[in-house]
């Protein structure tokens, strides 16, 4: 998260928001089946695990829910250079190693739902990341330009020297971001 990008007093608000859309997205992903990686829908179960889990309630596709606890363990920690989203419960970390196989050790088939240190999560929900990261940045000036008064306007226009069209012009941009 470009956090120096970002007013000192939204850090907590974008991280919270961040955070919990990507556990969101993560969610809602594998819910159908699908990375939230990769978007595309994960490998089929094999006709053994797909009764055992059928057979406790569950649905017949791959989506990370036999229990629940996995996906009931996704969450994210905040930290000072922003999130971390993750499996935030000790004893969920075997199974999600297992389908994201970080440790390479895994035989499972992959159905990674955290990306990996050198991935990203599927463009669309980068795209939301994006857009909320942006949306962000944007209140940061609004609100730097907000702190501005009549001579920082005029200085930033690009003179010190003030006729009644740099005054109105000024008055314009300062009232347009006190509505």
């Amino acid at each position: 998260i470009p956090l120096n990008e970002i007013s000192e007093e939204f850090h907590l608000e974008l991280k919270e928001e961040l955070g919990d859309l990507i556990v969101n997205e993560i969610l809602r992903y594998t819910s159908n089946g699908v990375s939230p990686v990769y978007g595309d829908a994960f490998d089929a179960l094999n006709d053994k695990y797909k009764t055992l889990k059928m057979s406790k309630g569950g649905k017949g596709i791959a989506n990370l829910r036999l229990e629940g606890d996995l996906m009931a363990s996704v969450g994210w920690k905040d930290h000072s250079q922003g999130i971390e989203v993750g499996v935030l419960s000790e004893s969920e970390e075997g199974k999600a190693d297992g389908h994201c196989n970080f440790s390479g050790r895994s035989n499972l088939p992959l159905r990674r739902f955290i990306p990996d240190i050198d991935e990203s999560f599927h463009s669309p929900i980068e795209e939301k990341i994006n857009t909320t990261i942006n949306r962000f940045k944007e209140r940061s000036k609004a609100d730097a330009l907000k702190e501005l008064d009549l001579i920082d306007v005029l200085e930033a226009i690009g003179t010190t020297q003030t006729t009644a069209r740099q005054v109105a012009i000024a008055d314009v941009i300062l009232e347009g971001f006190y509505d």
